[in-house]
């Protein structure tokens, strides 16, 4: 099951992995099947970062956003500002 972190053209969601508080980043957009950004016990590393630059290629201001320091903490401004500056 996917909690809603950030709503919008492109979602980002949260879905716990087992019952010990690890939880794997997700990006929809639209129906598409969920993009896994970060997969909770995998360790941070340049991981999440290299999965969004994927997923987000379509979008410069967004891209701009990971080269300046993305972290997991921050997906949800990463998120919002591909809704503000590239979601149709």
């Amino acid at each position: 099951k996917y909690y809603v972190i950030e709503d919008g053209e492109c979602s980002l969601l949260l879905m716990p992995q087992n019952s010990n508080a690890l939880y794997s980043y997700y990006a929809q957009k639209g129906n598409e099947e969920p993009y896994e950004l970060h997969r909770s016990g995998t360790g941070t590393g340049p991981k999440y970062k290299k999965r969004s630059k994927k997923y987000f290629a379509d979008c410069e201001p967004a891209m701009k956003y990971i080269k300046n320091g993305l972290k997991k903490t921050t997906l949800p401004k990463l998120v919002k500002i591909y809704n503000s500056k590239c979601a149709y």
